[in-house]
């Protein structure tokens, strides 16, 4: 369960970083637009955002690429996604990260619920 629990916090934060067309810039870009349309930030939380974001990415590519197993890739990526998340603490307004974090949950459940059913097929 736990294993699970962390896949899909795993596949929550790489959201759409399936496909491997995109620069990291664009992913996180990509990402940052999405917060910003979410979130409603401001021009400064935006320029503040994006490097987090994109040091992310940057981050999370080479262990999703390197031979070491799942559960370790998990590991990396879940200890990676917190960081991040402390970094868009420091600055979100508490009310744009209790609505970012509320988003996690929910694409998690979203997540749980297809790989139940995938599972059932």
């Amino acid at each position: 369960m736990k294993t699970l629990l962390v896949l899909l916090l795993t596949c929550c934060c790489f959201g759409t970083l399936k496909a491997q067309t995109k620069t990291a810039e664009e992913w996180a870009n990509q990402l940052t637009d999405s917060l910003q349309k979410t979130l409603s930030l401001s021009d400064d939380q935006r320029a503040k955002v994006y490097p987090i974001e994109l040091e992310f990415v940057q981050k999370a590519e080479p262990i999703k690429q390197n031979n070491e197993s799942k559960i370790q890739k998990l590991k990396a990526l879940k200890e990676l996604d917190e960081k991040r998340d402390s970094q868009l603490k420091e600055v979100l307004s508490e009310a744009q990260f209790a609505k970012y974090s509320e988003g996690k949950k929910e694409n998690r459940k979203q997540l749980k619920e297809k790989y139940k059913a995938n599972r059932k097929t």
